[in-house]
């Protein structure tokens, strides 16, 4: 497992070396996302070819970026806290070395928890 693109592979054995080949890992794909009241709590991100280094993986919602990403299992789970905000169906876009997974947020509905009279 590995992420990127454009790597250059040879093999070298003694003083011979191959010619170059330029390989691409799997772009990084979002199976399921949580989703997050209003305020904006944490979320989990579901996949694969996440990597392994939560340095090299932003996601946004939006185009609003979350914060604290975290990689929980490498290349499968990423947790971030989501922007507040409110709506549904909005684009998640998780990158991985300039590589994008796209996948839909919603947050979660509001709920009235109790009514009083004036």
């Amino acid at each position: 497992p590995g992420v990127g693109t454009n790597m250059i592979l040879w093999v070298q054995i003694g003083a011979f070396q191959s010619n170059n080949i330029t390989f691409s890992y799997e772009a990084p794909s979002i199976s399921s996302v949580s989703s997050s009241s209003t305020q904006g709590f944490t979320i989990t991100i579901s996949g694969s070819n996440f990597g392994v280094d939560s340095n090299q993986v932003t996601v946004t919602i939006n185009d609003n970026p979350c914060d604290q990403v975290s990689i929980i299992t490498p290349h499968l789970v990423v947790t971030c806290v989501a922007p507040s905000g409110a709506g549904a169906n909005f684009p998640v876009i998780i990158s991985v070395a300039n590589q994008n997974g796209q996948s839909t947020f919603s947050y979660l509905s509001p709920t009235i928890s109790s009514v009083s009279t004036l």
